[in-house]
């Protein structure tokens, strides 16, 4: 899922902050599964669909609209 993204600088704390322009995730449900690569952990992954206007369950249930199953591309 590829968002564009723009940052905003904060001079005063030197912060660059992430600003999501969209929130295509909206009234979504995913559910991780397996090793995450892509992201740092699965906090930073919820943290991520909750800024696209989604959001994480632990399980599958009926409404689960995406299972996100290893993060990362198979080689």
């Amino acid at each position: 899922l590829q968002v564009p993204l723009t940052y905003s600088y904060d001079p005063l704390t030197d912060e660059r902050k992430m600003i999501v322009e969209s929130k295509c995730c909206d009234g979504l449900t995913f559910v991780a599964t397996g090793r995450m690569n892509t992201f740092k952990n699965r906090d930073a992954f919820a943290q991520y669909v909750a800024m696209l206007g989604g959001k994480v369950s632990n399980s599958v249930t009926q409404k689960t609209n995406y299972l996100v199953n290893n993060d990362a591309d198979s080689s």
